[in-house]
């Protein structure tokens, strides 16, 4: 007999199907493509679709929704009927000119450094508000020079001088020589 989950079919030692998979642009470009090779080598049947937002909690909305069989997001999760898993850590990294005298200092600045400086950041990144929270909560009230949801737009907007971003790591592409994380 066939057993079906979501829409995946199983039958046996074989599972066929598509798997709907939430991702953000930086999980799309620093993990997925990993994911999916290794997965297509274990799961040849199972085809893979994913579906990219701006926001994690659009993920989790897909997830609720049945729209989505799984989703890479951040953690914590927000209420609702959700099973989580930790994966990996993805830290946030102050990402600035190779040129900057920041980027030679032996130590990182401080929050409150951080918060006087010219920032460039998402609109709607939950972690990036909690390092705004963060930032106030060290006595300083971060300014926004831009806002863009593309990574790469955050980092070439570095690289450009406007300003310095506090964005993801898996965000930051180490092959820009332009910038440093």
């Amino acid at each position: 007999d066939a057993q079906r989950a979501g829409g995946l079919v199983v039958e046996g030692d074989q599972t066929a199907g598509p798997l709907r998979v939430g991702i953000t642009q930086s999980v799309g470009i620093r993990a997925l493509p990993d994911i999916v090779r290794r997965f297509g080598r274990d799961w040849p049947l199972v085809r893979i679709q994913p579906r990219e937002s701006e926001t994690d909690l659009d993920l989790y909305g897909g997830v609720e929704q049945a729209e989505l069989d799984l989703t890479f997001v951040e953690l914590p999760a927000p209420p609702g009927p959700y099973e989580t898993l930790p994966l990996l850590t993805d830290p946030y990294v102050l990402i600035v000119r190779s040129d900057s005298p920041l980027a030679h200092r032996p130590s990182c600045p401080t929050l409150a450094e951080v918060g006087g400086l010219e920032l460039i950041g998402h609109t709607q990144c939950r972690g990036l508000r909690r390092v705004e929270d963060q930032i106030r909560a060290a006595g300083s009230e971060p300014h926004f020079a831009f806002r863009s949801d593309v990574n790469a737009t955050v980092q070439a907007l570095v690289a450009a001088g406007v300003g310095v971003a506090v964005m993801p790591g898996l965000g930051f592409d180490p092959g820009d020589g332009r910038t440093v994380a």
